[in-house]
């Protein structure tokens, strides 16, 4: 059953190492996930028959077009710190991610990571990396939107855990605590 009263309600949740937790949802336009497709080649043997001949998953891409109200914004994810008049480089593209959280709720909560009393869906992404970083100017409506990507590998380095976690409950979600 899709419950169309939260489809449009998001929370938002992003944790750099080394940094704190960032509550985005205020912030954030438009969320894109994509990746964890499973593929497979079908190569002719000798018998005349097919093997199939599978390929790994694909990573997962996470994408937030945010509306970037002040560079304390961008400083927060970027460098872990809000620093006025701060330079970037292209260092922040390596910026580790120990997490980004994003829920789904018709249930007032105030981030992410909150329990859930009721219907909720919450995806989780851990040990990923910022890809990329862009801004653009809306000449329309006079905001600067943000693009921020993220990757995160469907596996941990001995294929052993998945780093992507899905739950759904009609009735309840339990809260996930914060990275210390």
């Amino acid at each position: 059953m899709v419950v169309s009263s939260w489809l449009q309600t998001a929370y938002v949740n992003v944790c750099t190492f080394g940094g704190a937790a960032i509550d985005c949802q205020i912030k954030t336009k438009g969320i894109d996930i994509s990746g964890g497709e499973y593929d497979f080649k079908s190569e002719p043997n000798l018998a005349g028959g097919r093997m199939v001949v599978p390929t790994p998953e694909s990573d997962f891409e996470v994408t937030l077009d945010d509306i970037y109200f002040s560079t304390a914004d961008f400083d927060a994810l970027m460098l872990a710190t809000v620093t006025a008049g701060a330079a970037y480089d292209s260092k922040f593209a390596a910026r580790k991610l120990m997490r980004c959280v994003i829920t789904f709720t018709p249930t007032a909560i105030t981030t992410a990571l909150d329990a859930i009393t009721g219907e909720g869906y919450r995806m989780t992404f851990t040990n990923g990396y910022v890809t990329g970083f862009t801004k653009k100017f809306e000449s329309d409506t006079g905001v600067l939107i943000g693009t921020l990507k993220m990757k995160f590998p469907i596996r941990n380095a001995a294929g052993t855990t998945g780093n992507v976690t899905v739950e759904y409950s009609a009735t309840t979600l339990s809260a996930i605590s914060a990275y210390a």
